[in-house]
């Protein structure tokens, strides 16, 4: 008898799998009606060139792939970017404010969380007139952002001493340097303080 993999380790499933693999597929589709709203920030950010590639993703994944359902552009030179209105704030100059765990979203920052109306009207899930179909693509692409951070969880449970402090820490230094990459700044680390020293006898 087979058992069934619960939907948040559906992430480990093979694409043999028919859950496994339709998962992957309804992850994949809402990957792709985020695309163009990516594709717009990242005009907004200056970022031109990215910019278009996630437009010509979105096209041909929508076309090549299957209404989205494949994620073809990937292995032909269009990475997603995945960028969002939070990550225009920051270019603009916008401080991310203090750190926040939100429910279901999971760590944030003040500049992110008054990101998600923004963000949710803006990509074309929040265009659908369907309000079912609109909360079902918000809650696979909720379960398929849990799934994919699986393996970090466990991770943490094992090494981090301090949970919340392990994950702010790194959530605040993966947004330094987002940040440092989008404004073309070189990030420095900061220098180890050296003990002072008297140098009158």
């Amino acid at each position: 008898t087979t058992r069934w993999v619960p939907p948040l380790s559906a992430h480990g499933l093979r694409f043999t799998d028919p859950i496994g693999s339709g998962f992957r597929g309804g992850a994949n589709v809402v990957a792709d009606l985020s695309d163009p709203w990516s594709g717009a920030n990242l005009m907004l950010q200056g970022r031109f060139k990215d910019g278009f590639s996630d437009f010509a993703r979105f096209g041909t994944n929508t076309t090549v792939g299957l209404l989205g359902f494949m994620d073809v552009a990937t292995g032909w030179g269009m990475p997603r970017h995945g960028d969002g209105f939070s990550d225009t704030l920051g270019v603009w100059g916008v401080g991310g404010g203090a750190y926040l765990v939100l429910p279901l979203f999971g760590p944030s920052d003040l500049r992110g969380a008054a990101s998600i109306p923004v963000n949710s009207f803006g990509s074309l899930t929040g265009q659908l007139d369907d309000a079912g179909a609109r909360n079902a693509f918000t809650i696979v692409g909720m379960v398929d952002k849990r799934a994919n951070l699986l393996d970090v969880t466990k991770m943490v449970d094992e090494v981090a001493l301090d949970k919340y402090l392990f994950v702010r820490d790194a959530y605040l230094q993966r947004r330094a340097q987002r940040e440092a990459e989008r404004s073309g700044t070189p990030r420095v680390e900061p220098e180890s303080v050296k003990p002072a020293t008297d140098s009158c006898m």
